[in-house]
């Protein structure tokens, strides 16, 4: 008898765990990233500054993410004509600085430099659905801005494997060098 009454036990907590899984829908984002919710901070540890990014993600297919060898078209580092493929890199980040006199920003040129760069796959190769999370993008200088006290915020998007772009995002300002 008590062997009966496990086994109905049993049954019944599996078929209500059954249940209320199937009733967990996936989430129905477009296969295009979007990303939002930005947000930016400064360290400063002797030789080495670091901003850090941080902003949310979706993805429909999951396809977010390079691994180290995506590296042959279309993320190849050249183009055949010498100059940077930008599908190289699946983050775009443009730094943007606060104009003293029309207190507008405007984009900065690092003089060739720039911030572009690579995040690791986020799901596996050969998973194909719906994914989200934040995302953390740390840039590091010896001495951004020359050490002066700068007011930046920095513009960001993303590419997924199939080459979508997601939304651009500004992050909220920061001074940093104070």
């Amino acid at each position: 008898m008590v062997e009966y009454r496990l086994c109905v036990w049993f049954v019944v907590v599996l078929g209500i765990s059954l249940a209320i899984s199937a009733c967990v829908k996936r989430p129905n984002f477009p296969n295009a990233p979007a990303i939002s919710d930005a947000k930016i901070s400064f360290s400063s540890t002797g030789s080495e500054q670091v901003l850090k990014l941080d902003f949310k993600y979706t993805d429909g297919d999951g396809n977010l993410g390079l691994s180290p060898s995506d590296t042959m078209p279309p993320f190849n580092r050249l183009l055949g004509n010498g100059e940077v493929n930008l599908n190289y890199y699946n983050i775009v980040v443009d730094f943007y600085t606060r104009n003293q006199f029309t207190q507008e920003y405007d984009l900065f040129n690092f003089g060739g430099f720039n911030y572009y760069g690579r995040f690791p796959l986020l799901a596996d190769n050969d998973y194909n659905g719906p994914i989200e999370g934040r995302l953390n993008y740390d840039m590091k200088s010896i001495n951004f801005f020359g050490g002066e006290r700068t007011d930046v915020k920095v513009r960001v998007y993303i590419r997924d494997r199939s080459l979508n772009q997601s939304n651009a995002i500004d992050s909220p300002a920061i001074i940093i060098n104070e």
